[in-house]
């Protein structure tokens, strides 16, 4: 037997199996760096979780998401007489007290800096299927859109909106409605609205639910407590200033709506706001 030929045959071998085995680690090891757990995984997971704490999930959850800034703001300083003249679709108010404007319409009574009420005294004819109508008769109406996920069956909910897209949920126009029309409204209205940061990634949906389920347990409650909506959006820092129009700050929050109650979970952070 030639020992120098065998030998350079299993040398040979050996590099050839070497080589196989290293390309087969190699794909190994780029299948588990490119695997992510499917979406149908994380939700069915996050369905579980919920369980555990007694939520149920009723509503579509969002799977796209910006990337999202806060901003500053201050509470309007709009009068009294202004507000008046808006709700009274330009019709004098002239009656005047502490806080309060009246007319033959109706009234406006302030509630603080940036937030008014207005009765009517008669209802203002107002058709739900077009609630653009209302935006003719609040202050900055064009600023402002209809939130489907809040209010109740007599009370429509208007939302302003921060870039003309995500609604800011406490700075709101809630009206009154019955059968025969509008028969007031409370509005909240921000300007001097700026972006304080250039946008950043935000959590998912799902994280916001998951930090939810870990936040809040309800297992000792007998009744689920049924998850109805889940909405992006804004909400205002209880830190600042507010009085005489002080600049706070609005940071991105996923809105969950149940029918128990709403819950807002901070969308930079995942920390759910008490």
């Amino acid at each position: 037997m030639n020992w120098e030929t065998a030998k350079t045959w299993l040398i040979g071998m050996f590099l050839i199996l070497d080589v196989l085995l290293g390309w087969q680690y190699a794909s190994a090891r780029a299948e588990m760096r490119g695997y992510s757990e499917s979406y149908s995984d994380l939700l069915a997971n996050t369905r579980t979780l919920l369980a555990q704490h007694n939520f149920s999930l009723a509503a579509s959850v969002p799977t796209k998401h910006a990337d999202m800034a806060s901003f500053s703001a201050r509470l309007a300083g709009a009068s009294l007489t202004q507000a008046a003249k808006t709700a009274f679709a330009g019709k004098p108010a002239g009656e005047r007290g502490r806080g309060r404007v009246a007319g033959p319409d109706g009234s406006v009574k302030g509630l603080g800096q940036g937030t008014w009420t207005v009765a009517y005294r008669r209802p203002v004819p107002f058709d739900g299927r077009h609630p653009e109508q209302l935006l003719e008769r609040v202050v900055n109406g064009s600023a402002y859109g209809l939130d489907r996920g809040a209010g109740e069956a007599d009370v429509l909910v208007f939302d302003q909106l921060y870039g003309g897209k995500y609604p800011i949920f406490d700075a709101s126009v809630l009206v009154d409605t019955t059968k025969q029309g509008m028969t007031g409204y409370q509005q909240t209205l921000l300007t001097r609205i700026r972006a304080t940061s250039s946008p950043k990634p935000i959590i998912s949906a799902l994280d916001a639910l998951n930090s939810l389920a870990n936040a809040v347990d309800k297992s000792s409650q007998e009744k689920d407590n049924t998850i109805v909506g889940i909405d992006l959006g804004y909400l205002g820092s209880p830190s600042g200033s507010a009085a005489g129009g002080g600049k706070r700050y609005w940071f991105p929050v996923w809105r969950i709506v149940t029918d128990a109650g709403v819950y807002y979970v901070n969308a930079f952070t995942g920390e759910l706001n008490l």
